[in-house]
């Protein structure tokens, strides 16, 4: 995959994590430096400079998890293949040689369809 195109989706499925980017004008910290805030459930705070999405399974499962725990929509991972089935029958798949890639590019197109038919 294109290095631009992992930051850009690892970026995405960060906000839709909940993450919020990080700036800091004292130490000339912006967004585009891509440091992101995470906000843990004991109430402490980390600052994040690598989003790992792409390569970690301990960053993207709650990502799946909270994916699957939409109401109608299902995910199914099998071998390297992974498919999210929404409600409206449509589904979003992708069959790699590397299972987390297929994984991480699902997420990523669901969080793009979901952002744009859950317009506030």
């Amino acid at each position: 995959m294109e290095q631009e195109k992992i930051i850009e989706g690892n970026k995405l499925i960060a906000e839709f994590m909940g993450m919020i980017p990080f700036e800091n004008p004292y130490r000339k910290i912006t967004k585009e430096d891509g440091f992101y805030r995470r906000f843990n459930e004991d109430g402490s705070i980390d600052i994040i400079g690598d989003l790992n999405f792409n390569l970690s399974w301990d960053w993207l499962m709650p990502v799946v998890e909270k994916i699957d725990g939409f109401d109608g929509v299902t995910v199914t991972m099998r071998g390297s293949k992974t498919v999210i089935i929404l409600n409206d029958h449509k589904n979003i798949s992708c069959h790699t040689i590397v299972r987390i890639n297929s994984t991480w590019r699902v997420v990523v197109d669901f969080i793009k369809w979901y952002n744009q038919n859950n317009k506030n």
